[in-house]
């Protein structure tokens, strides 16, 4: 990276300590590096990205893997229980350093952390990472289901972004290996997420089509989450339709689901499933004439949000 804890370069570094920060006083006199930060730990960091690039290329291929290899096991190592802050530091010397359990696991924790702070982009890089390195894992269930779960993740990251035809593209993929699979349960999710997608993308066929399939396997299957995304979605679709007693039926059908304590989760929705259903639910009573009850579900919908601390 860019910036160079002193601290863990002394960790990798084959020199005595004082060798290391005599090596890093001469490059700051030489204008190369500049102290980034003193306390609580020092850091440097190189004056100019082009500097830390010349310096990067000098490296063969395989000194590289091994150096990020070493860097990795040495964050974990040093920060212990602390090393949730250094999360993308891991991701990034991980997934260089082709340690591709540990690459999977730091980039995915990287990605959804950059996604809860709606840095999308940051949270598409890392996903994409992530999804690289499955695929150099062994194959096995547990690689297959992992793959489709992180193609859930990348499409939710995708979606704020306006790629939907690359999203849809996720969604496929992960579709067709849940099927190969067996896994009725990732199917439907895959489903019910492309029934959203479709419907976004002004595909009303393709949404209902999708959208009947998870719905039908969500009951086969007796998951209420599935329910619940699967209700949601397939509502949308046929409110594009015109169909809007059919999208309230579903609706509220989806929002008994997540009533009590359920109605803080999002069963993998972009936000609470008891807001979004209660806001579609507000439009399509409101396309219907029936006021009242639309402002009335809207109004409880704002009231759980601010509850939830998302108002």
């Amino acid at each position: 990276g860019e910036e160079v804890p002193v601290t863990l370069l002394e960790a990798v570094a084959d020199e005595p300590a004082d060798a290391v920060r005599e090596g890093l006083a001469q490059l700051g006199r030489a204008e190369l590096l500049t102290e980034a930060t003193l306390f609580p730990d020092p850091v440097y960091a190189f004056r100019h990205s082009l500097i830390h690039d010349v310096a990067y290329a000098s490296l063969l291929q395989e000194s590289r893997r091994a150096l990020h290899a070493r860097i990795t096991d040495t964050i974990e190592r040093l920060y212990g229980d602390r090393r949730g802050a250094q999360v993308e530091r891991l991701a990034h010397h991980a997934f260089a350093g082709e340690l591709w359990h540990q690459a999977v696991r730091y980039c995915r924790e990287a990605g959804r952390g950059a996604l809860a702070r709606l840095a999308c982009r940051e949270a598409v890089d890392f996903l994409q990472r992530a999804l690289e390195a499955v695929s150099h894992l062994p194959e096995s269930p547990e690689s297959r289901a992992l793959a489709v779960d992180l193609g859930f993740d990348l499409e939710a990251a995708l979606v704020p972004l306006g790629a939907h035809a690359e999203g849809l593209a996720v969604l496929r993929s992960a579709e067709s290996i849940a099927s190969r699979m067996g896994d009725e349960r990732r199917l439907a999710r895959a489903l019910a997420y492309r029934t959203t997608m479709h419907w976004e993308m002004g595909d009303s066929d393709a949404a209902v089509e999708a959208g009947e399939r998870a719905v039908a396997i969500a009951a086969r299957v007796e998951d209420l989450g599935l329910q619940v995304v699967g209700q949601y979605s397939m509502a949308g679709a046929v409110r594009t339709l015109g169909d809007y007693p059919r999208a309230v039926t579903l609706l509220r059908r989806s929002l008994a689901l997540a009533e009590d304590e359920r109605r803080y989760e999002t069963f993998g929705l972009p936000g609470l499933a008891s807001v979004l259903g209660r806001s579609h639910l507000a439009w399509s009573l409101a396309e219907l004439g029936e006021f009242d009850d639309a402002t009335g579900a809207a109004e409880e919908g704002i009231r759980i949000a601010e509850a939830a601390g998302h108002g």
